[in-house]
C-alpha cells in the first residue's frame, strides 16, 4: 500500500510540473 501510495504521489508530482511549469515556460 505505501509503495503504490509513493508511486501516485511521484506520479502527481511529476503531472503538477507538466501541466504547470513547462506551459508557463512557454507563456501559454
Amino acid at each position: 500500500i505505501k509503495m503504490i501510495f509513493g508511486l501516485s504521489v511521484s506520479v502527481g508530482i511529476v503531472l503538477a510540473i507538466h501541466y504547470i511549469i513547462i506551459p508557463n515556460k512557454f507563456g501559454i
